[in-house]
């Protein structure tokens, strides 16, 4: 079956870790993963289900929880991607850096919100994480995401963590 997945895959106690969507047969990996390994080589597979996101009986807001454990075993650049969602009509998935995209910086993580829509609109969201709200209102194009490179503090405890979105379509907030 098709569907979103997470793993870790650690070589010699070289380790990445990923989210995305895995369809029937396809493979996911890295071309510079780890040193070449001298002798014996321990590769090990750990593969999760991400949390799911919960909307909110009033459809503008969600919650995606991360459990914890997971935000500290990924280094900088990687991130996970939440389950699609639909709010205010529009599919929506979240990406989360717990430790910073490639752009952020030390010490920081980095959120995206993505829009999955085959129209551009004009959107209103917010997002929020440890004590932190961004937002803003911007014209989603098909495919399109906004986000912080330099969102908050970074995800370096063993804690789960939430992240939460609103979203309104302007001039229809409830």
């Amino acid at each position: 079956d098709n569907g979103l997945m997470g793993y870790e895959l650690a070589l010699n106690g070289f380790s990445r870790q990923t989210t995305d969507d895995f369809l029937a047969g396809a493979n996911w990996g890295w071309r510079d993963f780890a040193p070449t390994p001298e002798g014996d080589a321990l590769l090990e597979v750990q593969a999760f289900d991400p949390a799911c996101v919960v909307v909110a009986p009033e459809k503008d807001s969600a919650e995606w929880h991360i459990p914890g454990g997971l935000c500290n075993r990924l280094i900088k650049g990687a991130g996970l991607d939440s389950q699609r969602f639909t709010l205010v009509g529009r599919t929506f998935w979240l990406r989360f850096h717990p430790n910073g995209d490639a752009k952020a910086p030390d010490g920081r993580c980095s959120a995206f919100l993505f829009s999955e829509a085959d129209h551009e609109d004009v959107l209103g969201y917010e997002v929020s994480l440890k004590g932190q709200t961004r937002g803003g209102c911007d014209r989603f194009e098909v495919r399109d995401n906004w986000g912080w490179h330099d969102f908050a503090e970074a995800c370096t405890t063993g804690e789960a963590v939430t992240l939460s979105l609103r979203a309104w379509v302007p001039n229809q907030t409830s």
